[in-house]
């Protein structure tokens, strides 16, 4: 699957799956009932990437192709180990592919941006190499190869950017103070990159709630995780002329 030549017209965009199979699976489902001829998911997506994941989620998906940046939550470990294919992009099965950081493309005359990670500030209470990895942050390396491709339509992070009021589904003083911060400047990062692509929309997860905003002229829309509805986890784009559009409870 070349990403290129793919050139979707009616996409689904989902938010945080956790590598939950029953929750990623029926979203799938609805995804495709509503006309999605792809979906693009922004990360905390498969977790441990479990063979039964991958193999049932594929069932599901059929010939539909599914198109993950990387979270937090994810096993670098195991998700690195895969090969990049000629066109840049990381395939793990025939139609799940992830989308490394800083990893451009067009469809439709389109250019988008794959910016991937964040900063678990939960991480006291996971075990490195097991449920936590160093991996999960934005380097400088990635902040110079996603802001040196220029101007873009559409950019897909799990962060969100510094500036915009995104919600949080957790309570202040939830977590470390120390945690808070390191997450804090995370934002800057991505932010960092917004200012020197300039998308005119952005999608992000990680926050776990669904929401809009607007962040110097762009629009920016964070989607919830797999405890809410499937209306707050995914929304519809049309790859053509970038009109959203909401997809039914059922």
């Amino acid at each position: 699957m070349n990403i290129d030549q793919l050139a979707p017209q009616r996409l689904a965009i989902a938010g945080d799956w956790h590598g939950r199979l029953e929750f990623a699976a029926d979203a799938v489902r609805h995804a495709k009932q509503a006309g999605a001829d792809a979906i693009i998911h922004l990360g905390d997506f498969g977790y441990q990437f479990e063979f039964s994941y991958l193999y049932t989620l594929g069932l599901v998906l059929g010939d539909t192709p599914l198109l993950f940046i990387d979270g937090n939550h994810e096993n670098f470990d195991v998700l690195l180990q895969h090969p990049l294919a000629a066109d840049g992009t990381r395939p793990l099965t025939s139609h799940i592919t992830h989308l490394p950081r800083g990893f451009s493309w067009q469809w439709h005359g389109h250019r988008w941006l794959a910016l991937g990670g964040a900063h678990s500030v939960d991480r006291e209470q996971r075990e490195t190499g097991v449920s936590w990895w160093p991996e999960e942050r934005i380097t400088r390396e990635d902040i110079e190869r996603a802001s040196s491709v220029g101007a873009v339509e559409v950019m897909l992070s799990h962060d969100s950017p510094a500036g915009v009021d995104t919600p949080s589904s957790y309570l202040p003083d939830t977590f470390p103070a120390e945690d808070e911060a390191i997450a804090a400047e995370h934002r800057t990062r991505v932010r960092e990159v917004v200012d020197a692509v300039k998308p005119s929309i952005l999608f992000h997860g990680h926050f776990h709630t669904r929401y809009e905003a607007l962040l110097n002229g762009a629009r920016v829309i964070g989607l919830a995780h797999d405890r809410s509805t499937f209306t707050e986890n995914l929304i519809l784009l049309d790859a053509v002329t970038l009109e959203t559009a909401e997809l039914p409870e059922h």
